[in-house]
């Protein structure tokens, strides 16, 4: 009997992966459908999100993940978005979004935001030629905020000082780190700050960006 051999995607280390993780944003908003068709401003949050992200990468691969109400966000999504739905959206986190759009890309860098977040092309901006990185902004909240020591991200967690955008840009050495987080079935269920924490505890180097621009976070 022949074996059948299946040969990897080889990923283009000057292709850049932007990972839009919706599904669990729209999981929990069950009471007013998915995030990615509120409507913002006359237009979809998907649309704008796409917008703002093309502005600035315009050959970038854009991938959104979807899980509640998957049928509504691919018969509305605008051209150009791929739609990757994850269909163990109730028992899984962001490191299951992001192992299924690795396995689907050809890039080697990634853009990562989660799923309600609102980017504006000049906060997007400020992420270049800064290697791997994170955006904050310099005030406290309630939600993940940043520690760093020279520029350098030691922690992300809840309650801290220099508020996280919930963006992260992940290139060469943190990549790699990444990948063999999320291709750890055991690891399915983490966030995204939780799986930027490993990356940061295994050796790699992500740096803090300050936003520059009007960046938000879609609050329901």
């Amino acid at each position: 009997m022949a074996k059948e051999f299946i040969s990897p995607i080889k990923k283009n280390s000057d292709r850049l992966t932007v990972a839009i993780l919706g599904a669990l944003s729209l999981y929990r908003n069950k009471s007013v459908g998915p995030v990615s068709l509120l409507n913002i401003d006359g237009q979809n949050l998907s649309y704008k999100q796409l917008t703002a992200i093309r502005n600035v990468y315009p050959l970038a691969e854009i991938y959104l993940t979807t899980g509640y109400y998957s049928n509504q966000v691919i018969s509305n999504r605008p051209s150009g978005l791929r739609i990757i739905e994850n269909q163990l959206y109730e028992n899984s986190g962001h490191s299951e979004e992001l192992r299924l759009v690795d396995n689907a890309s050809l890039g080697d860098r990634y853009l990562i935001l989660d799923g309600d977040v609102l980017p504006d092309s000049e906060s997007l901006l400020c992420m270049n030629n800064h290697g791997s990185c994170i955006l904050v902004k310099n005030e406290s909240s309630d939600n993940v905020g940043a520690v760093s020591d020279s520029g350098v991200l030691q922690i992300l967690s809840y309650g801290l000082p220099n508020r996280w955008c919930k963006i992260v840009m992940l290139q060469k050495k943190e990549v790699e780190i990444m990948r063999k987080f999320i291709s750890k079935r055991e690891k399915g269920r983490y966030y995204l700050h939780e799986i930027i924490n490993f990356i940061v505890n295994h050796g790699g180097v992500i740096n803090i960006v300050k936003a520059q621009g009007n960046i938000e976070s879609i609050n329901i």
